[in-house]
């Protein structure tokens, strides 16, 4: 694959067990073929890994945009493929096109229906996998919202909640 210049392809993660007979038997698919035609994050244009223009997000179970740091709350039903790709394509498809150009995930199996986001003109980017730090925004949001909402903690984001993320 023929990468943009200074940028290296990540090593495919490979795992496989020793069989009694000594043979090698894999225990799973090699990690990049769990989201099928995803695209990598060494393949986003150069304008998005500047930040130079609105419209490219980072995506888990929020969103938030690049440039301005803007951050949307998505509300979805679980933490399987359809709602978190439902959600986040509602959340988008609100905003006009040109602000919805695209959006990096990891590389989470919630997202394996990305292609449903190409419906609306999204483009969409992964993460290498096990590097979440590469979509450092939203991992940077979460690592705050979990200082103010513990992860056991079951609630819904209340006004008073929000008011009190919004102030910090």
């Amino acid at each position: 694959m023929d990468l943009p210049q200074g940028r290296e392809e990540a090593a495919p993660v490979h795992v496989a067990a020793v069989c009694e007979e000594g043979g090698r038997k894999p225990l799973r698919r090699k990690r990049e073929d769990n989201i099928p035609n995803a695209t990598p994050i060494a393949l986003r244009p150069e304008e998005i890994n500047r930040r130079a223009t609105f419209g490219h997000w980072e995506g888990d179970t929020m969103l938030v945009e690049r440039k301005t740091r803007f951050a949307a709350f998505v509300h979805v039903a679980g933490a399987r493929t359809s709602p978190v790709i439902g959600g986040i394509r509602a959340a988008l498809s609100k905003l006009p096109a040109p602000a919805r150009a695209s959006i990096t995930f990891d590389r989470g199996t919630e997202f394996c229906a990305h292609e449903r986001l190409h419906e609306i003109n999204v483009g969409t980017y992964f993460c290498n996998p096990h590097s979440p730090w590469q979509k450092g925004a939203v991992e940077n949001l979460n690592g705050r919202l979990r200082r103010i909402i513990p992860r056991n903690r079951k609630t819904d984001l209340d006004q008073t909640i929000l008011d009190r993320i919004g102030r910090r």
